[in-house]
């Protein structure tokens, strides 16, 4: 490990500053760490890739729409998110909200404030990101071991990789909280409690530190050029950095060629923005964990100066010109978008453009004019374009966003 430091303050109200052992929420890398504790599972006999989920399914069994038949979805369609689930992400539960059991989440039931997660696309034929098939893996596994989701991860992948100050507890145990970062809205104040909780482990439930998330990113990238197979064997490694559909492997995003092949992922939770890089090759890669919803433009910065530093090939700035923002265009381009099950929305305040949809983070992103039709976002690596017809009338946008794809109106 090159080097680690901590910046800024826990807590915006008490100054309390952060140090390299503080723990952060880091959102949907979450998917990443439960992905690996899953392939060591097929390493070791006990699951196959290509299982059916349901034929593992003990406790609960994952449904079609309603009248369908139960569908087949193998553990690497939703470890790839192609099986065809639906919920793409999770809002947690505030201190005064009662925290539901996994069950209760699964089914859509009072007090999860989530809905039911079952299969409404057909699975292996597009991607659609899904923390509902991360939440239906967490109930397989737990079925399959015999063991607490937490209690596993801990003994399958923080032990083995020395990562002593990560935790899948939710909600976090009190003697581990005067050590935490707490999350912060955009204007900068504290959420109420603190943090929200998210029982849903294997989607958004890990709580860690950059230092052992590189832990975890060396052990990946040592599997993947065949220096150690103590934790993942290389066979495993290559399927996990293997792409599935658009870039996406098991429990990875996936992008570069040969030397610059790299894996990565980013988080999203209230309050909480994160970013994990690894290249398969290099040996290099970089975590930035952030208590903000504003981490995401810092986060695109640090990366853009540490690739600078380490001369990466990749999160090389892009120059943009902003062209004049045209407000009477905007009721043209808001509204809703879909694409594979998920649904864009596009809104306007104050004579700005936002998007939102929980892939790119829990809050609206505000979208800055490149053209009169094609928006950009700082915070984040996204981009979209209006796609008017000669009527003017706007019923498809293009998304760049970890792939490219084309969203339709729906409202």
């Amino acid at each position: 490990m090159e080097w680690a430091r901590g910046y800024g303050v826990a807590d915006a109200s008490d100054k309390r500053p952060v140090s390299t052992d503080t723990l952060f929420q880091v959102a949907s890398i979450s998917k990443s760490v439960s992905a690996a504790a899953i392939l060591r599972l097929v390493q070791q006999g006990k699951l196959g890739l290509d299982d059916d989920v349901n034929s593992r399914l003990l406790s609960w069994k994952l449904q079609g729409a309603p009248g369908a038949p139960a569908p087949v979805v193998t553990v690497r369609q939703l470890l790839s998110h192609t099986g065809g689930t639906t919920v793409s992400g999770f809002a947690g539960y505030t201190p005064t909200e009662p925290v539901p059991g996994l069950q209760a989440i699964l089914n859509g039931e009072k007090p999860a404030n989530s809905p039911r997660i079952f299969v409404d696309t057909p699975p292996g034929q597009a991607l659609r990101y899904s923390g509902g098939g991360y939440t239906v893996l967490q109930q397989m596994v737990m079925d399959v071991t015999g063991q607490p989701f937490d209690k596993l991860m801990q003994a399958s992948v923080f032990d083995p990789l020395n990562m002593r100050h990560s935790t899948f507890a939710q909600p976090l145990p009190p003697r581990l909280q005067a050590n935490a970062a707490n999350a912060h809205d955009k204007s900068g104040a504290v959420l109420p409690g603190k943090w929200n909780t998210y029982p849903t482990l294997a989607a958004a439930g890990l709580w860690s530190t950059p230092s052992d998330l590189a832990r975890f990113v060396i052990a990946i990238e040592q599997a993947s050029d065949g220096k150690s197979a103590t934790f993942l064997s290389k066979p495993m490694a290559s399927a996990m950095l293997t792409p599935v559909l658009n870039q996406y492997g098991l429990g990875m995003s996936l992008d570069g060629r040969d030397a610059d092949a790299r894996f990565f992922h980013s988080g999203a939770n209230a309050g909480i923005r994160s970013t994990m890089v690894g290249y398969a090759y290099k040996g290099q890669g970089a975590i930035i964990l952030t208590n903000s919803d504003n981490g995401g433009g810092l986060i695109q910065e640090l990366l853009r100066w540490i690739a600078a530093e380490y001369k990466w090939n990749d999160y090389k700035p892009v120059e943009r010109v902003l062209a004049p923002a045209e407000p009477a265009l905007f009721a043209r381009y808001t509204g809703k978008f879909a694409v594979a099950g998920r649904t864009i929305t596009v809104t306007t305040r104050d004579d700005t453009l936002f998007v939102q949809e929980d892939s790119f983070g829990t809050q609206p992103i505000a979208l800055l004019p490149e053209s009169a039709t094609r928006y950009f976002a700082l915070e984040a690596n996204l981009t979209l374009t209006f796609l008017p017809q000669s009527d003017g009338a706007v019923d498809a946008v293009d998304v760049a966003y970890f792939g490219n794809y084309r969203a339709t109106r729906i409202k």
